[in-house]
């Protein structure tokens, strides 16, 4: 059974992702505007980790679910 305490670190992963997200997007944004490559670059860092983080949230969880159910078969 999934606690409370286990949705809201849920809720704050994808609340992180999204303010790397809108980061991202504003900084290149900006740079598009001001013609500034260097802040087109950090914005997509940003975006990209924003990114990365985005999939582990995802797809760790059902990995390490696999992992644990087939050790659990073999023993």
């Amino acid at each position: 059974m999934i606690t409370a305490s286990q949705y809201s670190k849920v809720i704050e992963a994808y609340d992180f992702v999204t303010i790397l997200l809108i980061i991202g997007v504003g900084l290149g944004g900006i740079s598009e505007i001001a013609k500034n490559k260097l802040l087109g670059y950090v914005g997509l860092v940003v975006g990209g980790l924003g990114v990365v983080v985005l999939l582990l949230i995802s797809f760790v969880p059902a990995i390490v679910w696999y992992i644990q159910k087939e050790i659990l078969n073999e023993a």
